[in-house]
């Protein structure tokens, strides 16, 4: 069992890394490094995702303080206390 973890380490970083290489040179492509913080779909996506990860780390302090105080608190109540201190709607909707 002592060669499993290692053969899967390997075995990732090939399916990964050398198929790709392989491949991106079978074709002659170049690798160029191009990110744009301001490009319109990012933009969206942060828009979009940040409010639900706020909410998401609010929920799950809530639950660790719980867990820590020895209080027990229902998965309900954690996500209405978590939607009260940072709602959701608070953001405009998409246009």
């Amino acid at each position: 069992m002592k060669g499993f973890p290692w053969n899967v380490l390997v075995g990732a970083f090939i399916g990964i890394f050398v198929v790709q290489i392989w491949g991106a040179k079978k074709v002659e492509t170049r690798f160029t490094m191009a990110f744009d913080f301001r490009h319109p779909d990012l933009l969206l996506y942060l828009r979009v995702a940040f409010p639900f990860m706020i909410c998401s780390t609010i929920s799950f302090s809530i639950s660790i303080v719980a867990k820590l105080s020895r209080i027990m608190i229902y998965k309900k109540v954690v996500i209405i206390i978590s939607m009260l201190i940072f709602p959701i709607w608070f953001f405009p909707p998409l246009k």
